[in-house]
This record gives structure tokens, C-alpha cells and sequence, in this order.
């Protein structure tokens, strides 16, 4: 159960001056937002958008956040230096960071609170344990770009770009499809091939029990594509197209939408329901400079976006309603990355 709006001004005007230690009050659900100009964890109700706090990370040396997981109240922040900051949403940073053996580009936290960080250009992944407060490594041949779970399976997408360069220009092209495994403890399962344009990074699993995979390819002109897996049969059983090239962000409303975003596409809608293209591209919701794309738990969607970092031009973040009409967005200097986590309506009064 979740405070709503009218509830949670009131908790936390009661809770103005409460203990740091929660005295059982429900948790609300907030909306992370990792903004890098300020080297900060901003929380934001998301049924007062107005009731925020923010957690600061500046005092960690040589560490630039950019990546961020979380559930509940624990979060994980990684840099663009191979380290892991652990944090806790209602207290702040636990211990020092956690020397990684890389730099990710994608991180994934699970409902057991483990994270896993990966990129596609290396064959190993880091596994963070928060309680633990380790990180160990797993082998993962063909580099991994994205994660996602369906039916309590977790999955590595494997974007098989290992050794590609994706600055160069042309866009590099490593020839392969991509796949699934299957992670476990000590070892992977059997791959699922993924057909399609190549370069798969992240899914999300949809109300029918399939997971949605987002195969992004290399570039105009080539388009994107959206395979769903069934995770029983351990089989692709259908391909999407309609995205336009270089599809980057997904998301499930846990109700019927699969929302995709990009930056020649906007924000994208696929109907799970009904198994075809809602809003595709060239129909999409124009986006700028889009760094992240989540939901909530009532299926409202965010689209994370940077802007410039500057005074002039501040990043957002855009707010979208169940029924995709658009709200008040936040603004924010820097967002770069975002996440949903949970904590007591009385620490959220407390953290600062």
C-alpha cells in the first residue's frame, strides 16, 4: 500500500521534525533522479511532485555519477570511473565505493536487491550485492547491453559488440545477432537468438508474461526492432518493427503499454495487448535530449531528459500520465539517469 497526494502532505507536515529512525509510517513512492551538475540523489514524491530531498554525493573522491538502479530504499550509483556507491534513501551513503573491474554502461538492480552492471563491450558482468556491500564477476561471451526479468528469470541481453566501436562513423557494425542467457548462480543457461538488426540492450517484461527485448541496430537508416521472448518456451516467437533507427529506452505501464523512446522517435507506444505498433515512429511525443525512460506503479511514465547541463538550458523531467497526457515536468540542472524506490513518509521528511 502507498500514501497518496492528500495523505502525504499531511504525514509530512506531521513528520517535520521527526527521529531519523522510522516509526512504522507507510512508504511512499519516489522518484530517484541522479543529476550529475550537482552530484546528487534527488527524491521526489510522485504524488506531490512539490515534497522533495535530495541525498548529496559530491563528498565521494573521484567519483562522477552517471548510472543509477534502485528498489525500495536501497539504491546502487556507478561513475565514469569504474566504482559502485551504495546509498541508502534515508540515510545517505553506505561505506566506501566498490572498485569495479570496468566502466558499464548499463545497470540493473532486481526485486532481491542485487544489482548486475554490464556493457557491450566487455564479456563480464558485475554482480553488487548492497548487504554484502561486494561486487563479484560473472563471464558473459559477447558483452552485455541491457537486463530484464520475466516470469523470475533474469536475463543478460548479449549486444555482441565486443570490440566495436560505437563512436566511429560510420557506425560500427559487428556482423552478429544478438541473444539471450540466462543468468545463475556460478553459470549462464542455454542462449535464446534474438533475430532482428543486431545490437539488443534493454527489455522489460510485459503484462502477458513475454519479455520485450529492443534491438537497436546501427543507426539510420536502419530501424529498430522489438522481439518478444517467451520466457517458458525459452523462444523468440515474434519481431516488431515501426521504431524508426536507433530505439534506446523501454518501458512497461505493467497494464498494456510498452513505451519505447528515442531521439529521432520520441516517446513510442507498442500495445501488448493487442500485439501491434500504437504510436510509432514519426507519431511519436517529440523528445530532447533523452537520457532515461521509467514508470511508476500506477503506470505513469517519466522521460528522463539532460538538456544542455547549463543555467541556460536545465534538463527536466517529463511527466505523463497513464493516458500519456502530459503533466508539469520537473526541472532539474543535470538529470542524467532515474529510478523508483519506496521509504517511510517520516525519513522522507528527514532527508536532506
Amino acid at each position: 500500500m502507498r500514501i497518496r497526494a492528500t495523505h502525504l502532505l499531511a504525514t509530512l507536515a506531521i513528520a517535520g521534525c521527526a527521529p531519523t529512525t522510522s516509526t512504522g509510517t507507510l512508504p511512499i513512492e519516489v522518484l530517484v533522479v541522479l543529476d550529475q551538475a550537482s552530484s546528487s540523489l534527488v527524491l521526489i514524491a510522485v504524488d506531490s511532485t512539490e515534497a522533495r530531498r535530495s541525498i548529496s554525493l559530491a563528498e565521494i573522491p573521484d567519483f562522477t555519477p552517471q548510472l543509477l538502479a534502485a528498489r525500495g530504499n536501497i539504491a546502487v550509483v556507478i561513475g565514469v570511473q569504474p566504482k559502485a556507491v551504495i546509498v541508502d534513501l534515508t540515510a545517505g551513503p553506505i561505506g566506501p565505493p566498490l572498485l569495479l573491474n570496468f566502466v558499464p554502461s548499463e545497470l540493473f538492480m532486481t526485486d532481491a536487491g542485487i544489482a548486475y552492471a554490464g556493457s557491450p563491450q566487455f564479456d563480464v558482468l558485475n554482480r553488487i550485492d548492497p548487504v554484502g556491500h561486494v561486487a563479484t564477476f560473472q563471464s558473459v561471451a559477447g558483452g552485455v547491453g541491457g537486463f530484464g526479468v520475466a516470469r523470475g528469470r533474469l536475463y543478460a541481453v548479449v549486444a555482441n559488440r565486443v570490440g566495436c566501436d560505437e563512436a566511429q562513423t560510420p557506425p560500427c557494425n559487428a556482423d552478429g545477432q544478438s541473444w539471450l542467457t540466462e543468468l545463475a548462480v556460478g553459470a549462464g543457461a542455454d542462449s535464446i537468438p534474438i533475430s532482428g538488426p543486431g545490437n539488443a540492450g534493454r527489455a522489460v517484461a510485459g503484462p502477458d508474461g513475454l519479455l520485450y527485448v529492443l534491438n537497436r541496430g546501427d543507426g539510420a537508416p536502419e530501424e529498430g526492432r522489438l522481439s518478444a521472448v517467451d520466457p517458458i518456451t525459452n523462444a523468440e516467437i515474434a519481431s516488431y518493427g515501426g521504431f524508426g533507427p536507433g530505439p534506446r529506452f523501454i518501458a512497461s505501464d505493467g497494464l498494456a503499454r510498452i513505451l519505447i523512446a528515442s531521439q529521432a522517435g520520441g516517446l513510442m507506444e507498442f500495445s501488448a495487448r493487442d500485439r501491434r505498433v500504437v504510436r510509432g515512429f514519426g507519431s511519436g511525443i517529440s523528445l530532447r535530449t533523452p537520457a532515461d525512460l521509467l514508470t511508476d506503479a500506477v503506470g505513469r511514465a517519466y522521460v528522463v531528459e539532460f538538456g544542455g547541463c547549463t543555467a541556460d538550458n536545465p534538463g527536466r523531467i517529463r511527466v505523463f500520465g497513464t493516458d500519456l497526457v502530459e503533466g508539469p515536468d520537473i526541472s532539474l540542472p543535470c538529470p542524467v539517469a532515474a529510478a523508483v524506490g519506496e521509504v517511510p513518509a517520516d525519513l522522507f521528511a528527514t532527508v536532506n
